[in-house]
């Protein structure tokens, strides 16, 4: 699916981030898919999810037991970091620009804070 360049890339972010994290995050894995609603408010069935509850709160992903593959990790670490910047996912780390780039998906460009996750998990945003 992805070449070495790019699982090197992906494989530094997650790094990082795993590093700028550090004891910040709760991580919880469970059985199988889960069904949350997402940031537009849709019921989905997804294999993690990252919660944010605000300031003073730490930014817990959620995933299932069997692992995840490499660039979904990088997108909910990246959600994760997002959270502990400010208390809250609202794409921070990053200005989004103004026009939409080619190879993001109407999921990632509509909320900031998915445009920055997805840019993180595409290896376009390196911490």
């Amino acid at each position: 699916m992805y070449d070495r360049g790019m699982l090197s890339i992906l494989a530094a972010t997650v790094l990082a981030l795993l590093a700028m994290l550090g004891p910040y995050v709760v991580i919880e894995t469970h059985e199988g898919p889960f069904g949350i609603y997402d940031s537009y408010g849709d019921l989905r069935l997804v294999d993690a999810a990252t919660f944010c509850a605000g300031p003073g709160y730490l930014p817990m992903i959620v995933m299932t037991d069997e692992g995840l593959p490499l660039d979904v990790l990088a997108h909910e670490l990246a959600h994760a970091y997002d959270c502990i910047d400010n208390g809250v996912m609202d794409g921070s780390p990053i200005e989004r620009p103004a026009m939409r780039p080619a190879w993001t998906t109407e999921y990632c460009w509509m909320l900031h804070s998915e445009f920055f996750a997805c840019s993180a998990q595409r290896g376009a945003w390196r911490p």
